[in-house]
């Protein structure tokens, strides 16, 4: 068959004329009628949608073939006869639904033909065939075509369609009408799903009693979800009185059954002990079975059990993995947790550009504990140029959010004026609020503020009050500061014994400051009996870890000989460390090294150099040995002038020395005037 081409009036298959001009018009007019229907199916040119000509014959053998132009392959129709291209479309219709031709389907419907047409020499519903195989797309078309259906399957899901806004427009109204269509029929997806819209009050007032009507049909022939369902509704107390063993008891039907949310509640309520008492190696085992099926909550549960080694033995390497499986599948609280891991380096190398991903990735989900590790992570310029104010930006949202580590961190930078100009007010709001929701170094730096008087009144009761509320907690800087109360009577009864127990359970902790503490409590007898050994084992803790006081006492014990044999090189080494980090102290004994040769050559420029260091931070004794040497000019030109300066400043400290020495440089002074 030719169809290469086709003039305006010839037809395209056969490219046959039809009668030209006037004369040949008016002789089909005046044949009789059989005679001008003969001549209309074999000789007279029909025009179609596609713009082209054809004789009825021969369009409608072709046609009996495919239903597309033989020129440029739209779809046509015809009308005359009815029925042969109807059939034809239909077959066309249904198996382009089956194949998911959208395309195909478009152009049919856009053809004009009806749902009356189309199905009228078909058992088939193509909205039900669409529906049924899920080609979602053409369902939407073959709606807005005026398509029904009251096959249960399909109406459940044009329900769904219409529940999730999915290629058609949002309406729940609708979802409940097909829900309910397909629930009457006994679909028991449909009769949970039904339940969930009365539970949730999506479109139609929110009904508990029916919600548990529909879930419990649905349950009644074993549909998952809705076991799942009615656990959640006795687990809530949602239209039933709260009742954890039957919540334990529909989503152990469910998971048994393998349904993933059942398994990951069941879990949930075996690691909390809610209606059966607490089994964390349970509780493992069905977040095992719901992870092993990808379901990403249950993943990112299975995850922190291996991170807190609760039902199973700790283990960072396996925390990281089921981590990792949930947080590619968006799960934020995972993302946050895998930064947490690549932050610390924990089951993981240690890599903060990786930290700095999972951590932006939950904070796009609007996380605040993201939010606010993000702020840690500029605070500290951890993997990032330290930036102040992009920290204080993130804590920002976080504290707005809620989020008392947030709370906390927001206040520390107002307390410091990091980022911002300094502003106690400010922090102790911040403070406060977090305090409030129980945030243990919150209320320790309330206690803080209050112990200081910074921002507040200073109130040494409050101070404890704070104190004992974090330490209660497990805070161990607050342990400390307790102790540090206890030992210096402020806002209570001075005790030395209750002071060594705080400091004793935060130094066992490994806080360094408790350990230096606890170590001169040890070295001094206050609370205990003295013992110089208990004292450098814990110095010796604290010193390793940085500890400036423990390393300056350690310093003096070697110097002294005070529980080891005297030592002038160690002493040196110790008194060195906390010197420059800074300590005044020490500053000031390592002057007194060089200025005696204790350990090292005497040397009084650089007991100058050090004593000066310490003295400029008021350290009496460094201040009135500068004076002595400005005096004598040891390591220095002698200087009067500096002299007096020095032994003024130590004297207005309460020195006795230093006044004793003023008094007798002046009198020299004056003795050489008298001269």
């Amino acid at each position: 068959m030719n169809t290469a081409s086709n003039s305006v009036d010839a037809c395209a298959i056969c490219l046959g004329r039809m009668p030209e001009g006037l004369i040949g018009r008016l002789t089909c007019f005046l044949l009789p009628a059989f005679a001008r229907q003969l001549l209309r199916r074999y000789s007279v040119l029909t025009l179609k949608p596609c713009s082209h000509h054809f004789h009825h014959r021969c369009i409608s053998q072709w046609l009996n073939e495919s239903p597309r132009c033989p020129l440029d392959r739209r779809i046509i129709t015809s009308s005359d006869p009815p029925g042969l291209l109807s059939i034809n479309l239909a077959e066309v219709l249904l198996n382009s639904i089956e194949n998911n031709q959208i395309g195909d389907v478009q152009e049919i419907l856009l053809a004009g033909s009806t749902p009356e047409q189309l199905s009228c020499s078909n058992s088939t519903n193509p909205l039900t065939m669409a529906l049924t195989n899920e080609r979602w797309e053409i369902a939407a078309q073959l709606i807005r075509a005026g398509w029904t259906t009251e096959d249960r399957v399909a109406a459940n899901n044009l329900g769904w369609l219409y529940r999730t806004g999915l290629v058609v427009e949002q309406n729940c109204t609708k979802a409940l009408l097909y829900y309910r269509k397909a629930a009457d029929q006994g679909y028991p997806i449909a009769q949970n799903n039904l339940g969930l819209l009365y539970q949730k009050g999506l479109g139609v007032k929110q009904d508990y009693n029916q919600a548990l009507s529909w879930y419990l049909k649905a349950a009644s022939q074993g549909d998952t979800d809705a076991e799942k369902n009615l656990g959640f509704m006795y687990q809530e107390g949602l239209g039933v009185e709260q009742d954890f063993t039957q919540a334990l008891s529909w989503y152990h039907k469910s998971a048994q059954r393998g349904n993933t949310v059942a398994q990951n509640q069941l879990g949930r309520l075996l690691e909390k002990g809610l209606g059966v008492r607490q089994n964390s190696s349970e509780a493992l085992y069905w977040y095992q079975r719901a992870a092993d099926q990808g379901y990403a909550i249950a993943q990112k549960n299975l995850g922190l059990l291996h991170k807190i080694g609760l039902g199973t033995q700790q283990n960072y390497t396996e925390a990281a993995l089921w981590f990792h499986k949930a947080a590619d599948q968006g799960n934020f609280i995972a993302q946050n947790e895998l930064g947490w891991m690549y932050q610390n380096g924990l089951g993981v190398d240690r890599d903060y550009d990786l930290a700095l991903f999972w951590y932006r990735k939950a904070v796009d989900q609007g996380y605040a504990l993201a939010e606010q590790n993000l702020g840690w992570m500029y605070q500290n310029g951890l993997g990032v140029r330290q930036n102040y104010i992009e920290a204080l930006s993130c804590y920002r949202k976080a504290a707005g959010q809620g989020d008392p580590s947030a709370q906390n961190n927001l206040g520390w930078l107002y307390q410091n004026g990091l980022g911002i100009q300094r502003d106690y007010t400010e922090a102790l709001f911040w403070y406060r609020k977090a305090a409030d929701q129980a945030d243990p170094s919150a209320q320790n730096n309330l206690g803080w503020m209050y112990q200081n008087g910074l921002g507040v009144e200073q109130d040494y009761t409050e101070a404890l009050s704070w104190y004992r509320k974090a330490a209660g907690q497990g805070n161990v800087t607050a342990q400390n500061n307790l102790g540090w109360m206890y030992q210096n009577g402020l806002g209570v009864e001075r005790d030395n014994s209750e002071a060594l127990s705080w400091y004793r359970q935060a130094a066992k902790l490994g806080h360094v400051v408790a350990q230096s503490n606890l170590g001169s409590m040890y070295q001094n007898g206050l609370g205990v009996q003295q013992n110089y050994a208990e004292a450098r084992s814990w110095y010796l803790k604290a010193a390793a870890h940085g500890e400036i006081t423990a390393q300056n006492n350690l310093g003096l014990m070697y110097q002294k000989g005070l529980g080891v044999r005297r030592d002038f090189t160690v002493a040196l080494f110790w008194y060195r460390k906390a010197a420059d980090q800074g300590n005044a102290t020490a500053q000031n004994n390592l002057g007194l090294m060089y200025q005696k040769g204790f350990g090292v050559q005497q040397d009084f420029a650089t007991a100058l150099f050090w004593s000066s260091k310490a003295a400029g931070q008021g350290d009496v004794r460094a201040q009135n040995r500068l004076g002595r040497m400005y005096q004598k000019g040891l390591g220095v030109e002698p200087d009067h002038a500096m002299a007096l300066f020095w032994y003024h400043k130590a004297a207005d400290q309460g020195s006795a020395k230093a006044l004793e020495n003023l008094n007798s440089l002046r009198c020299h002074e004056l003795s050489l005037e008298s001269d």
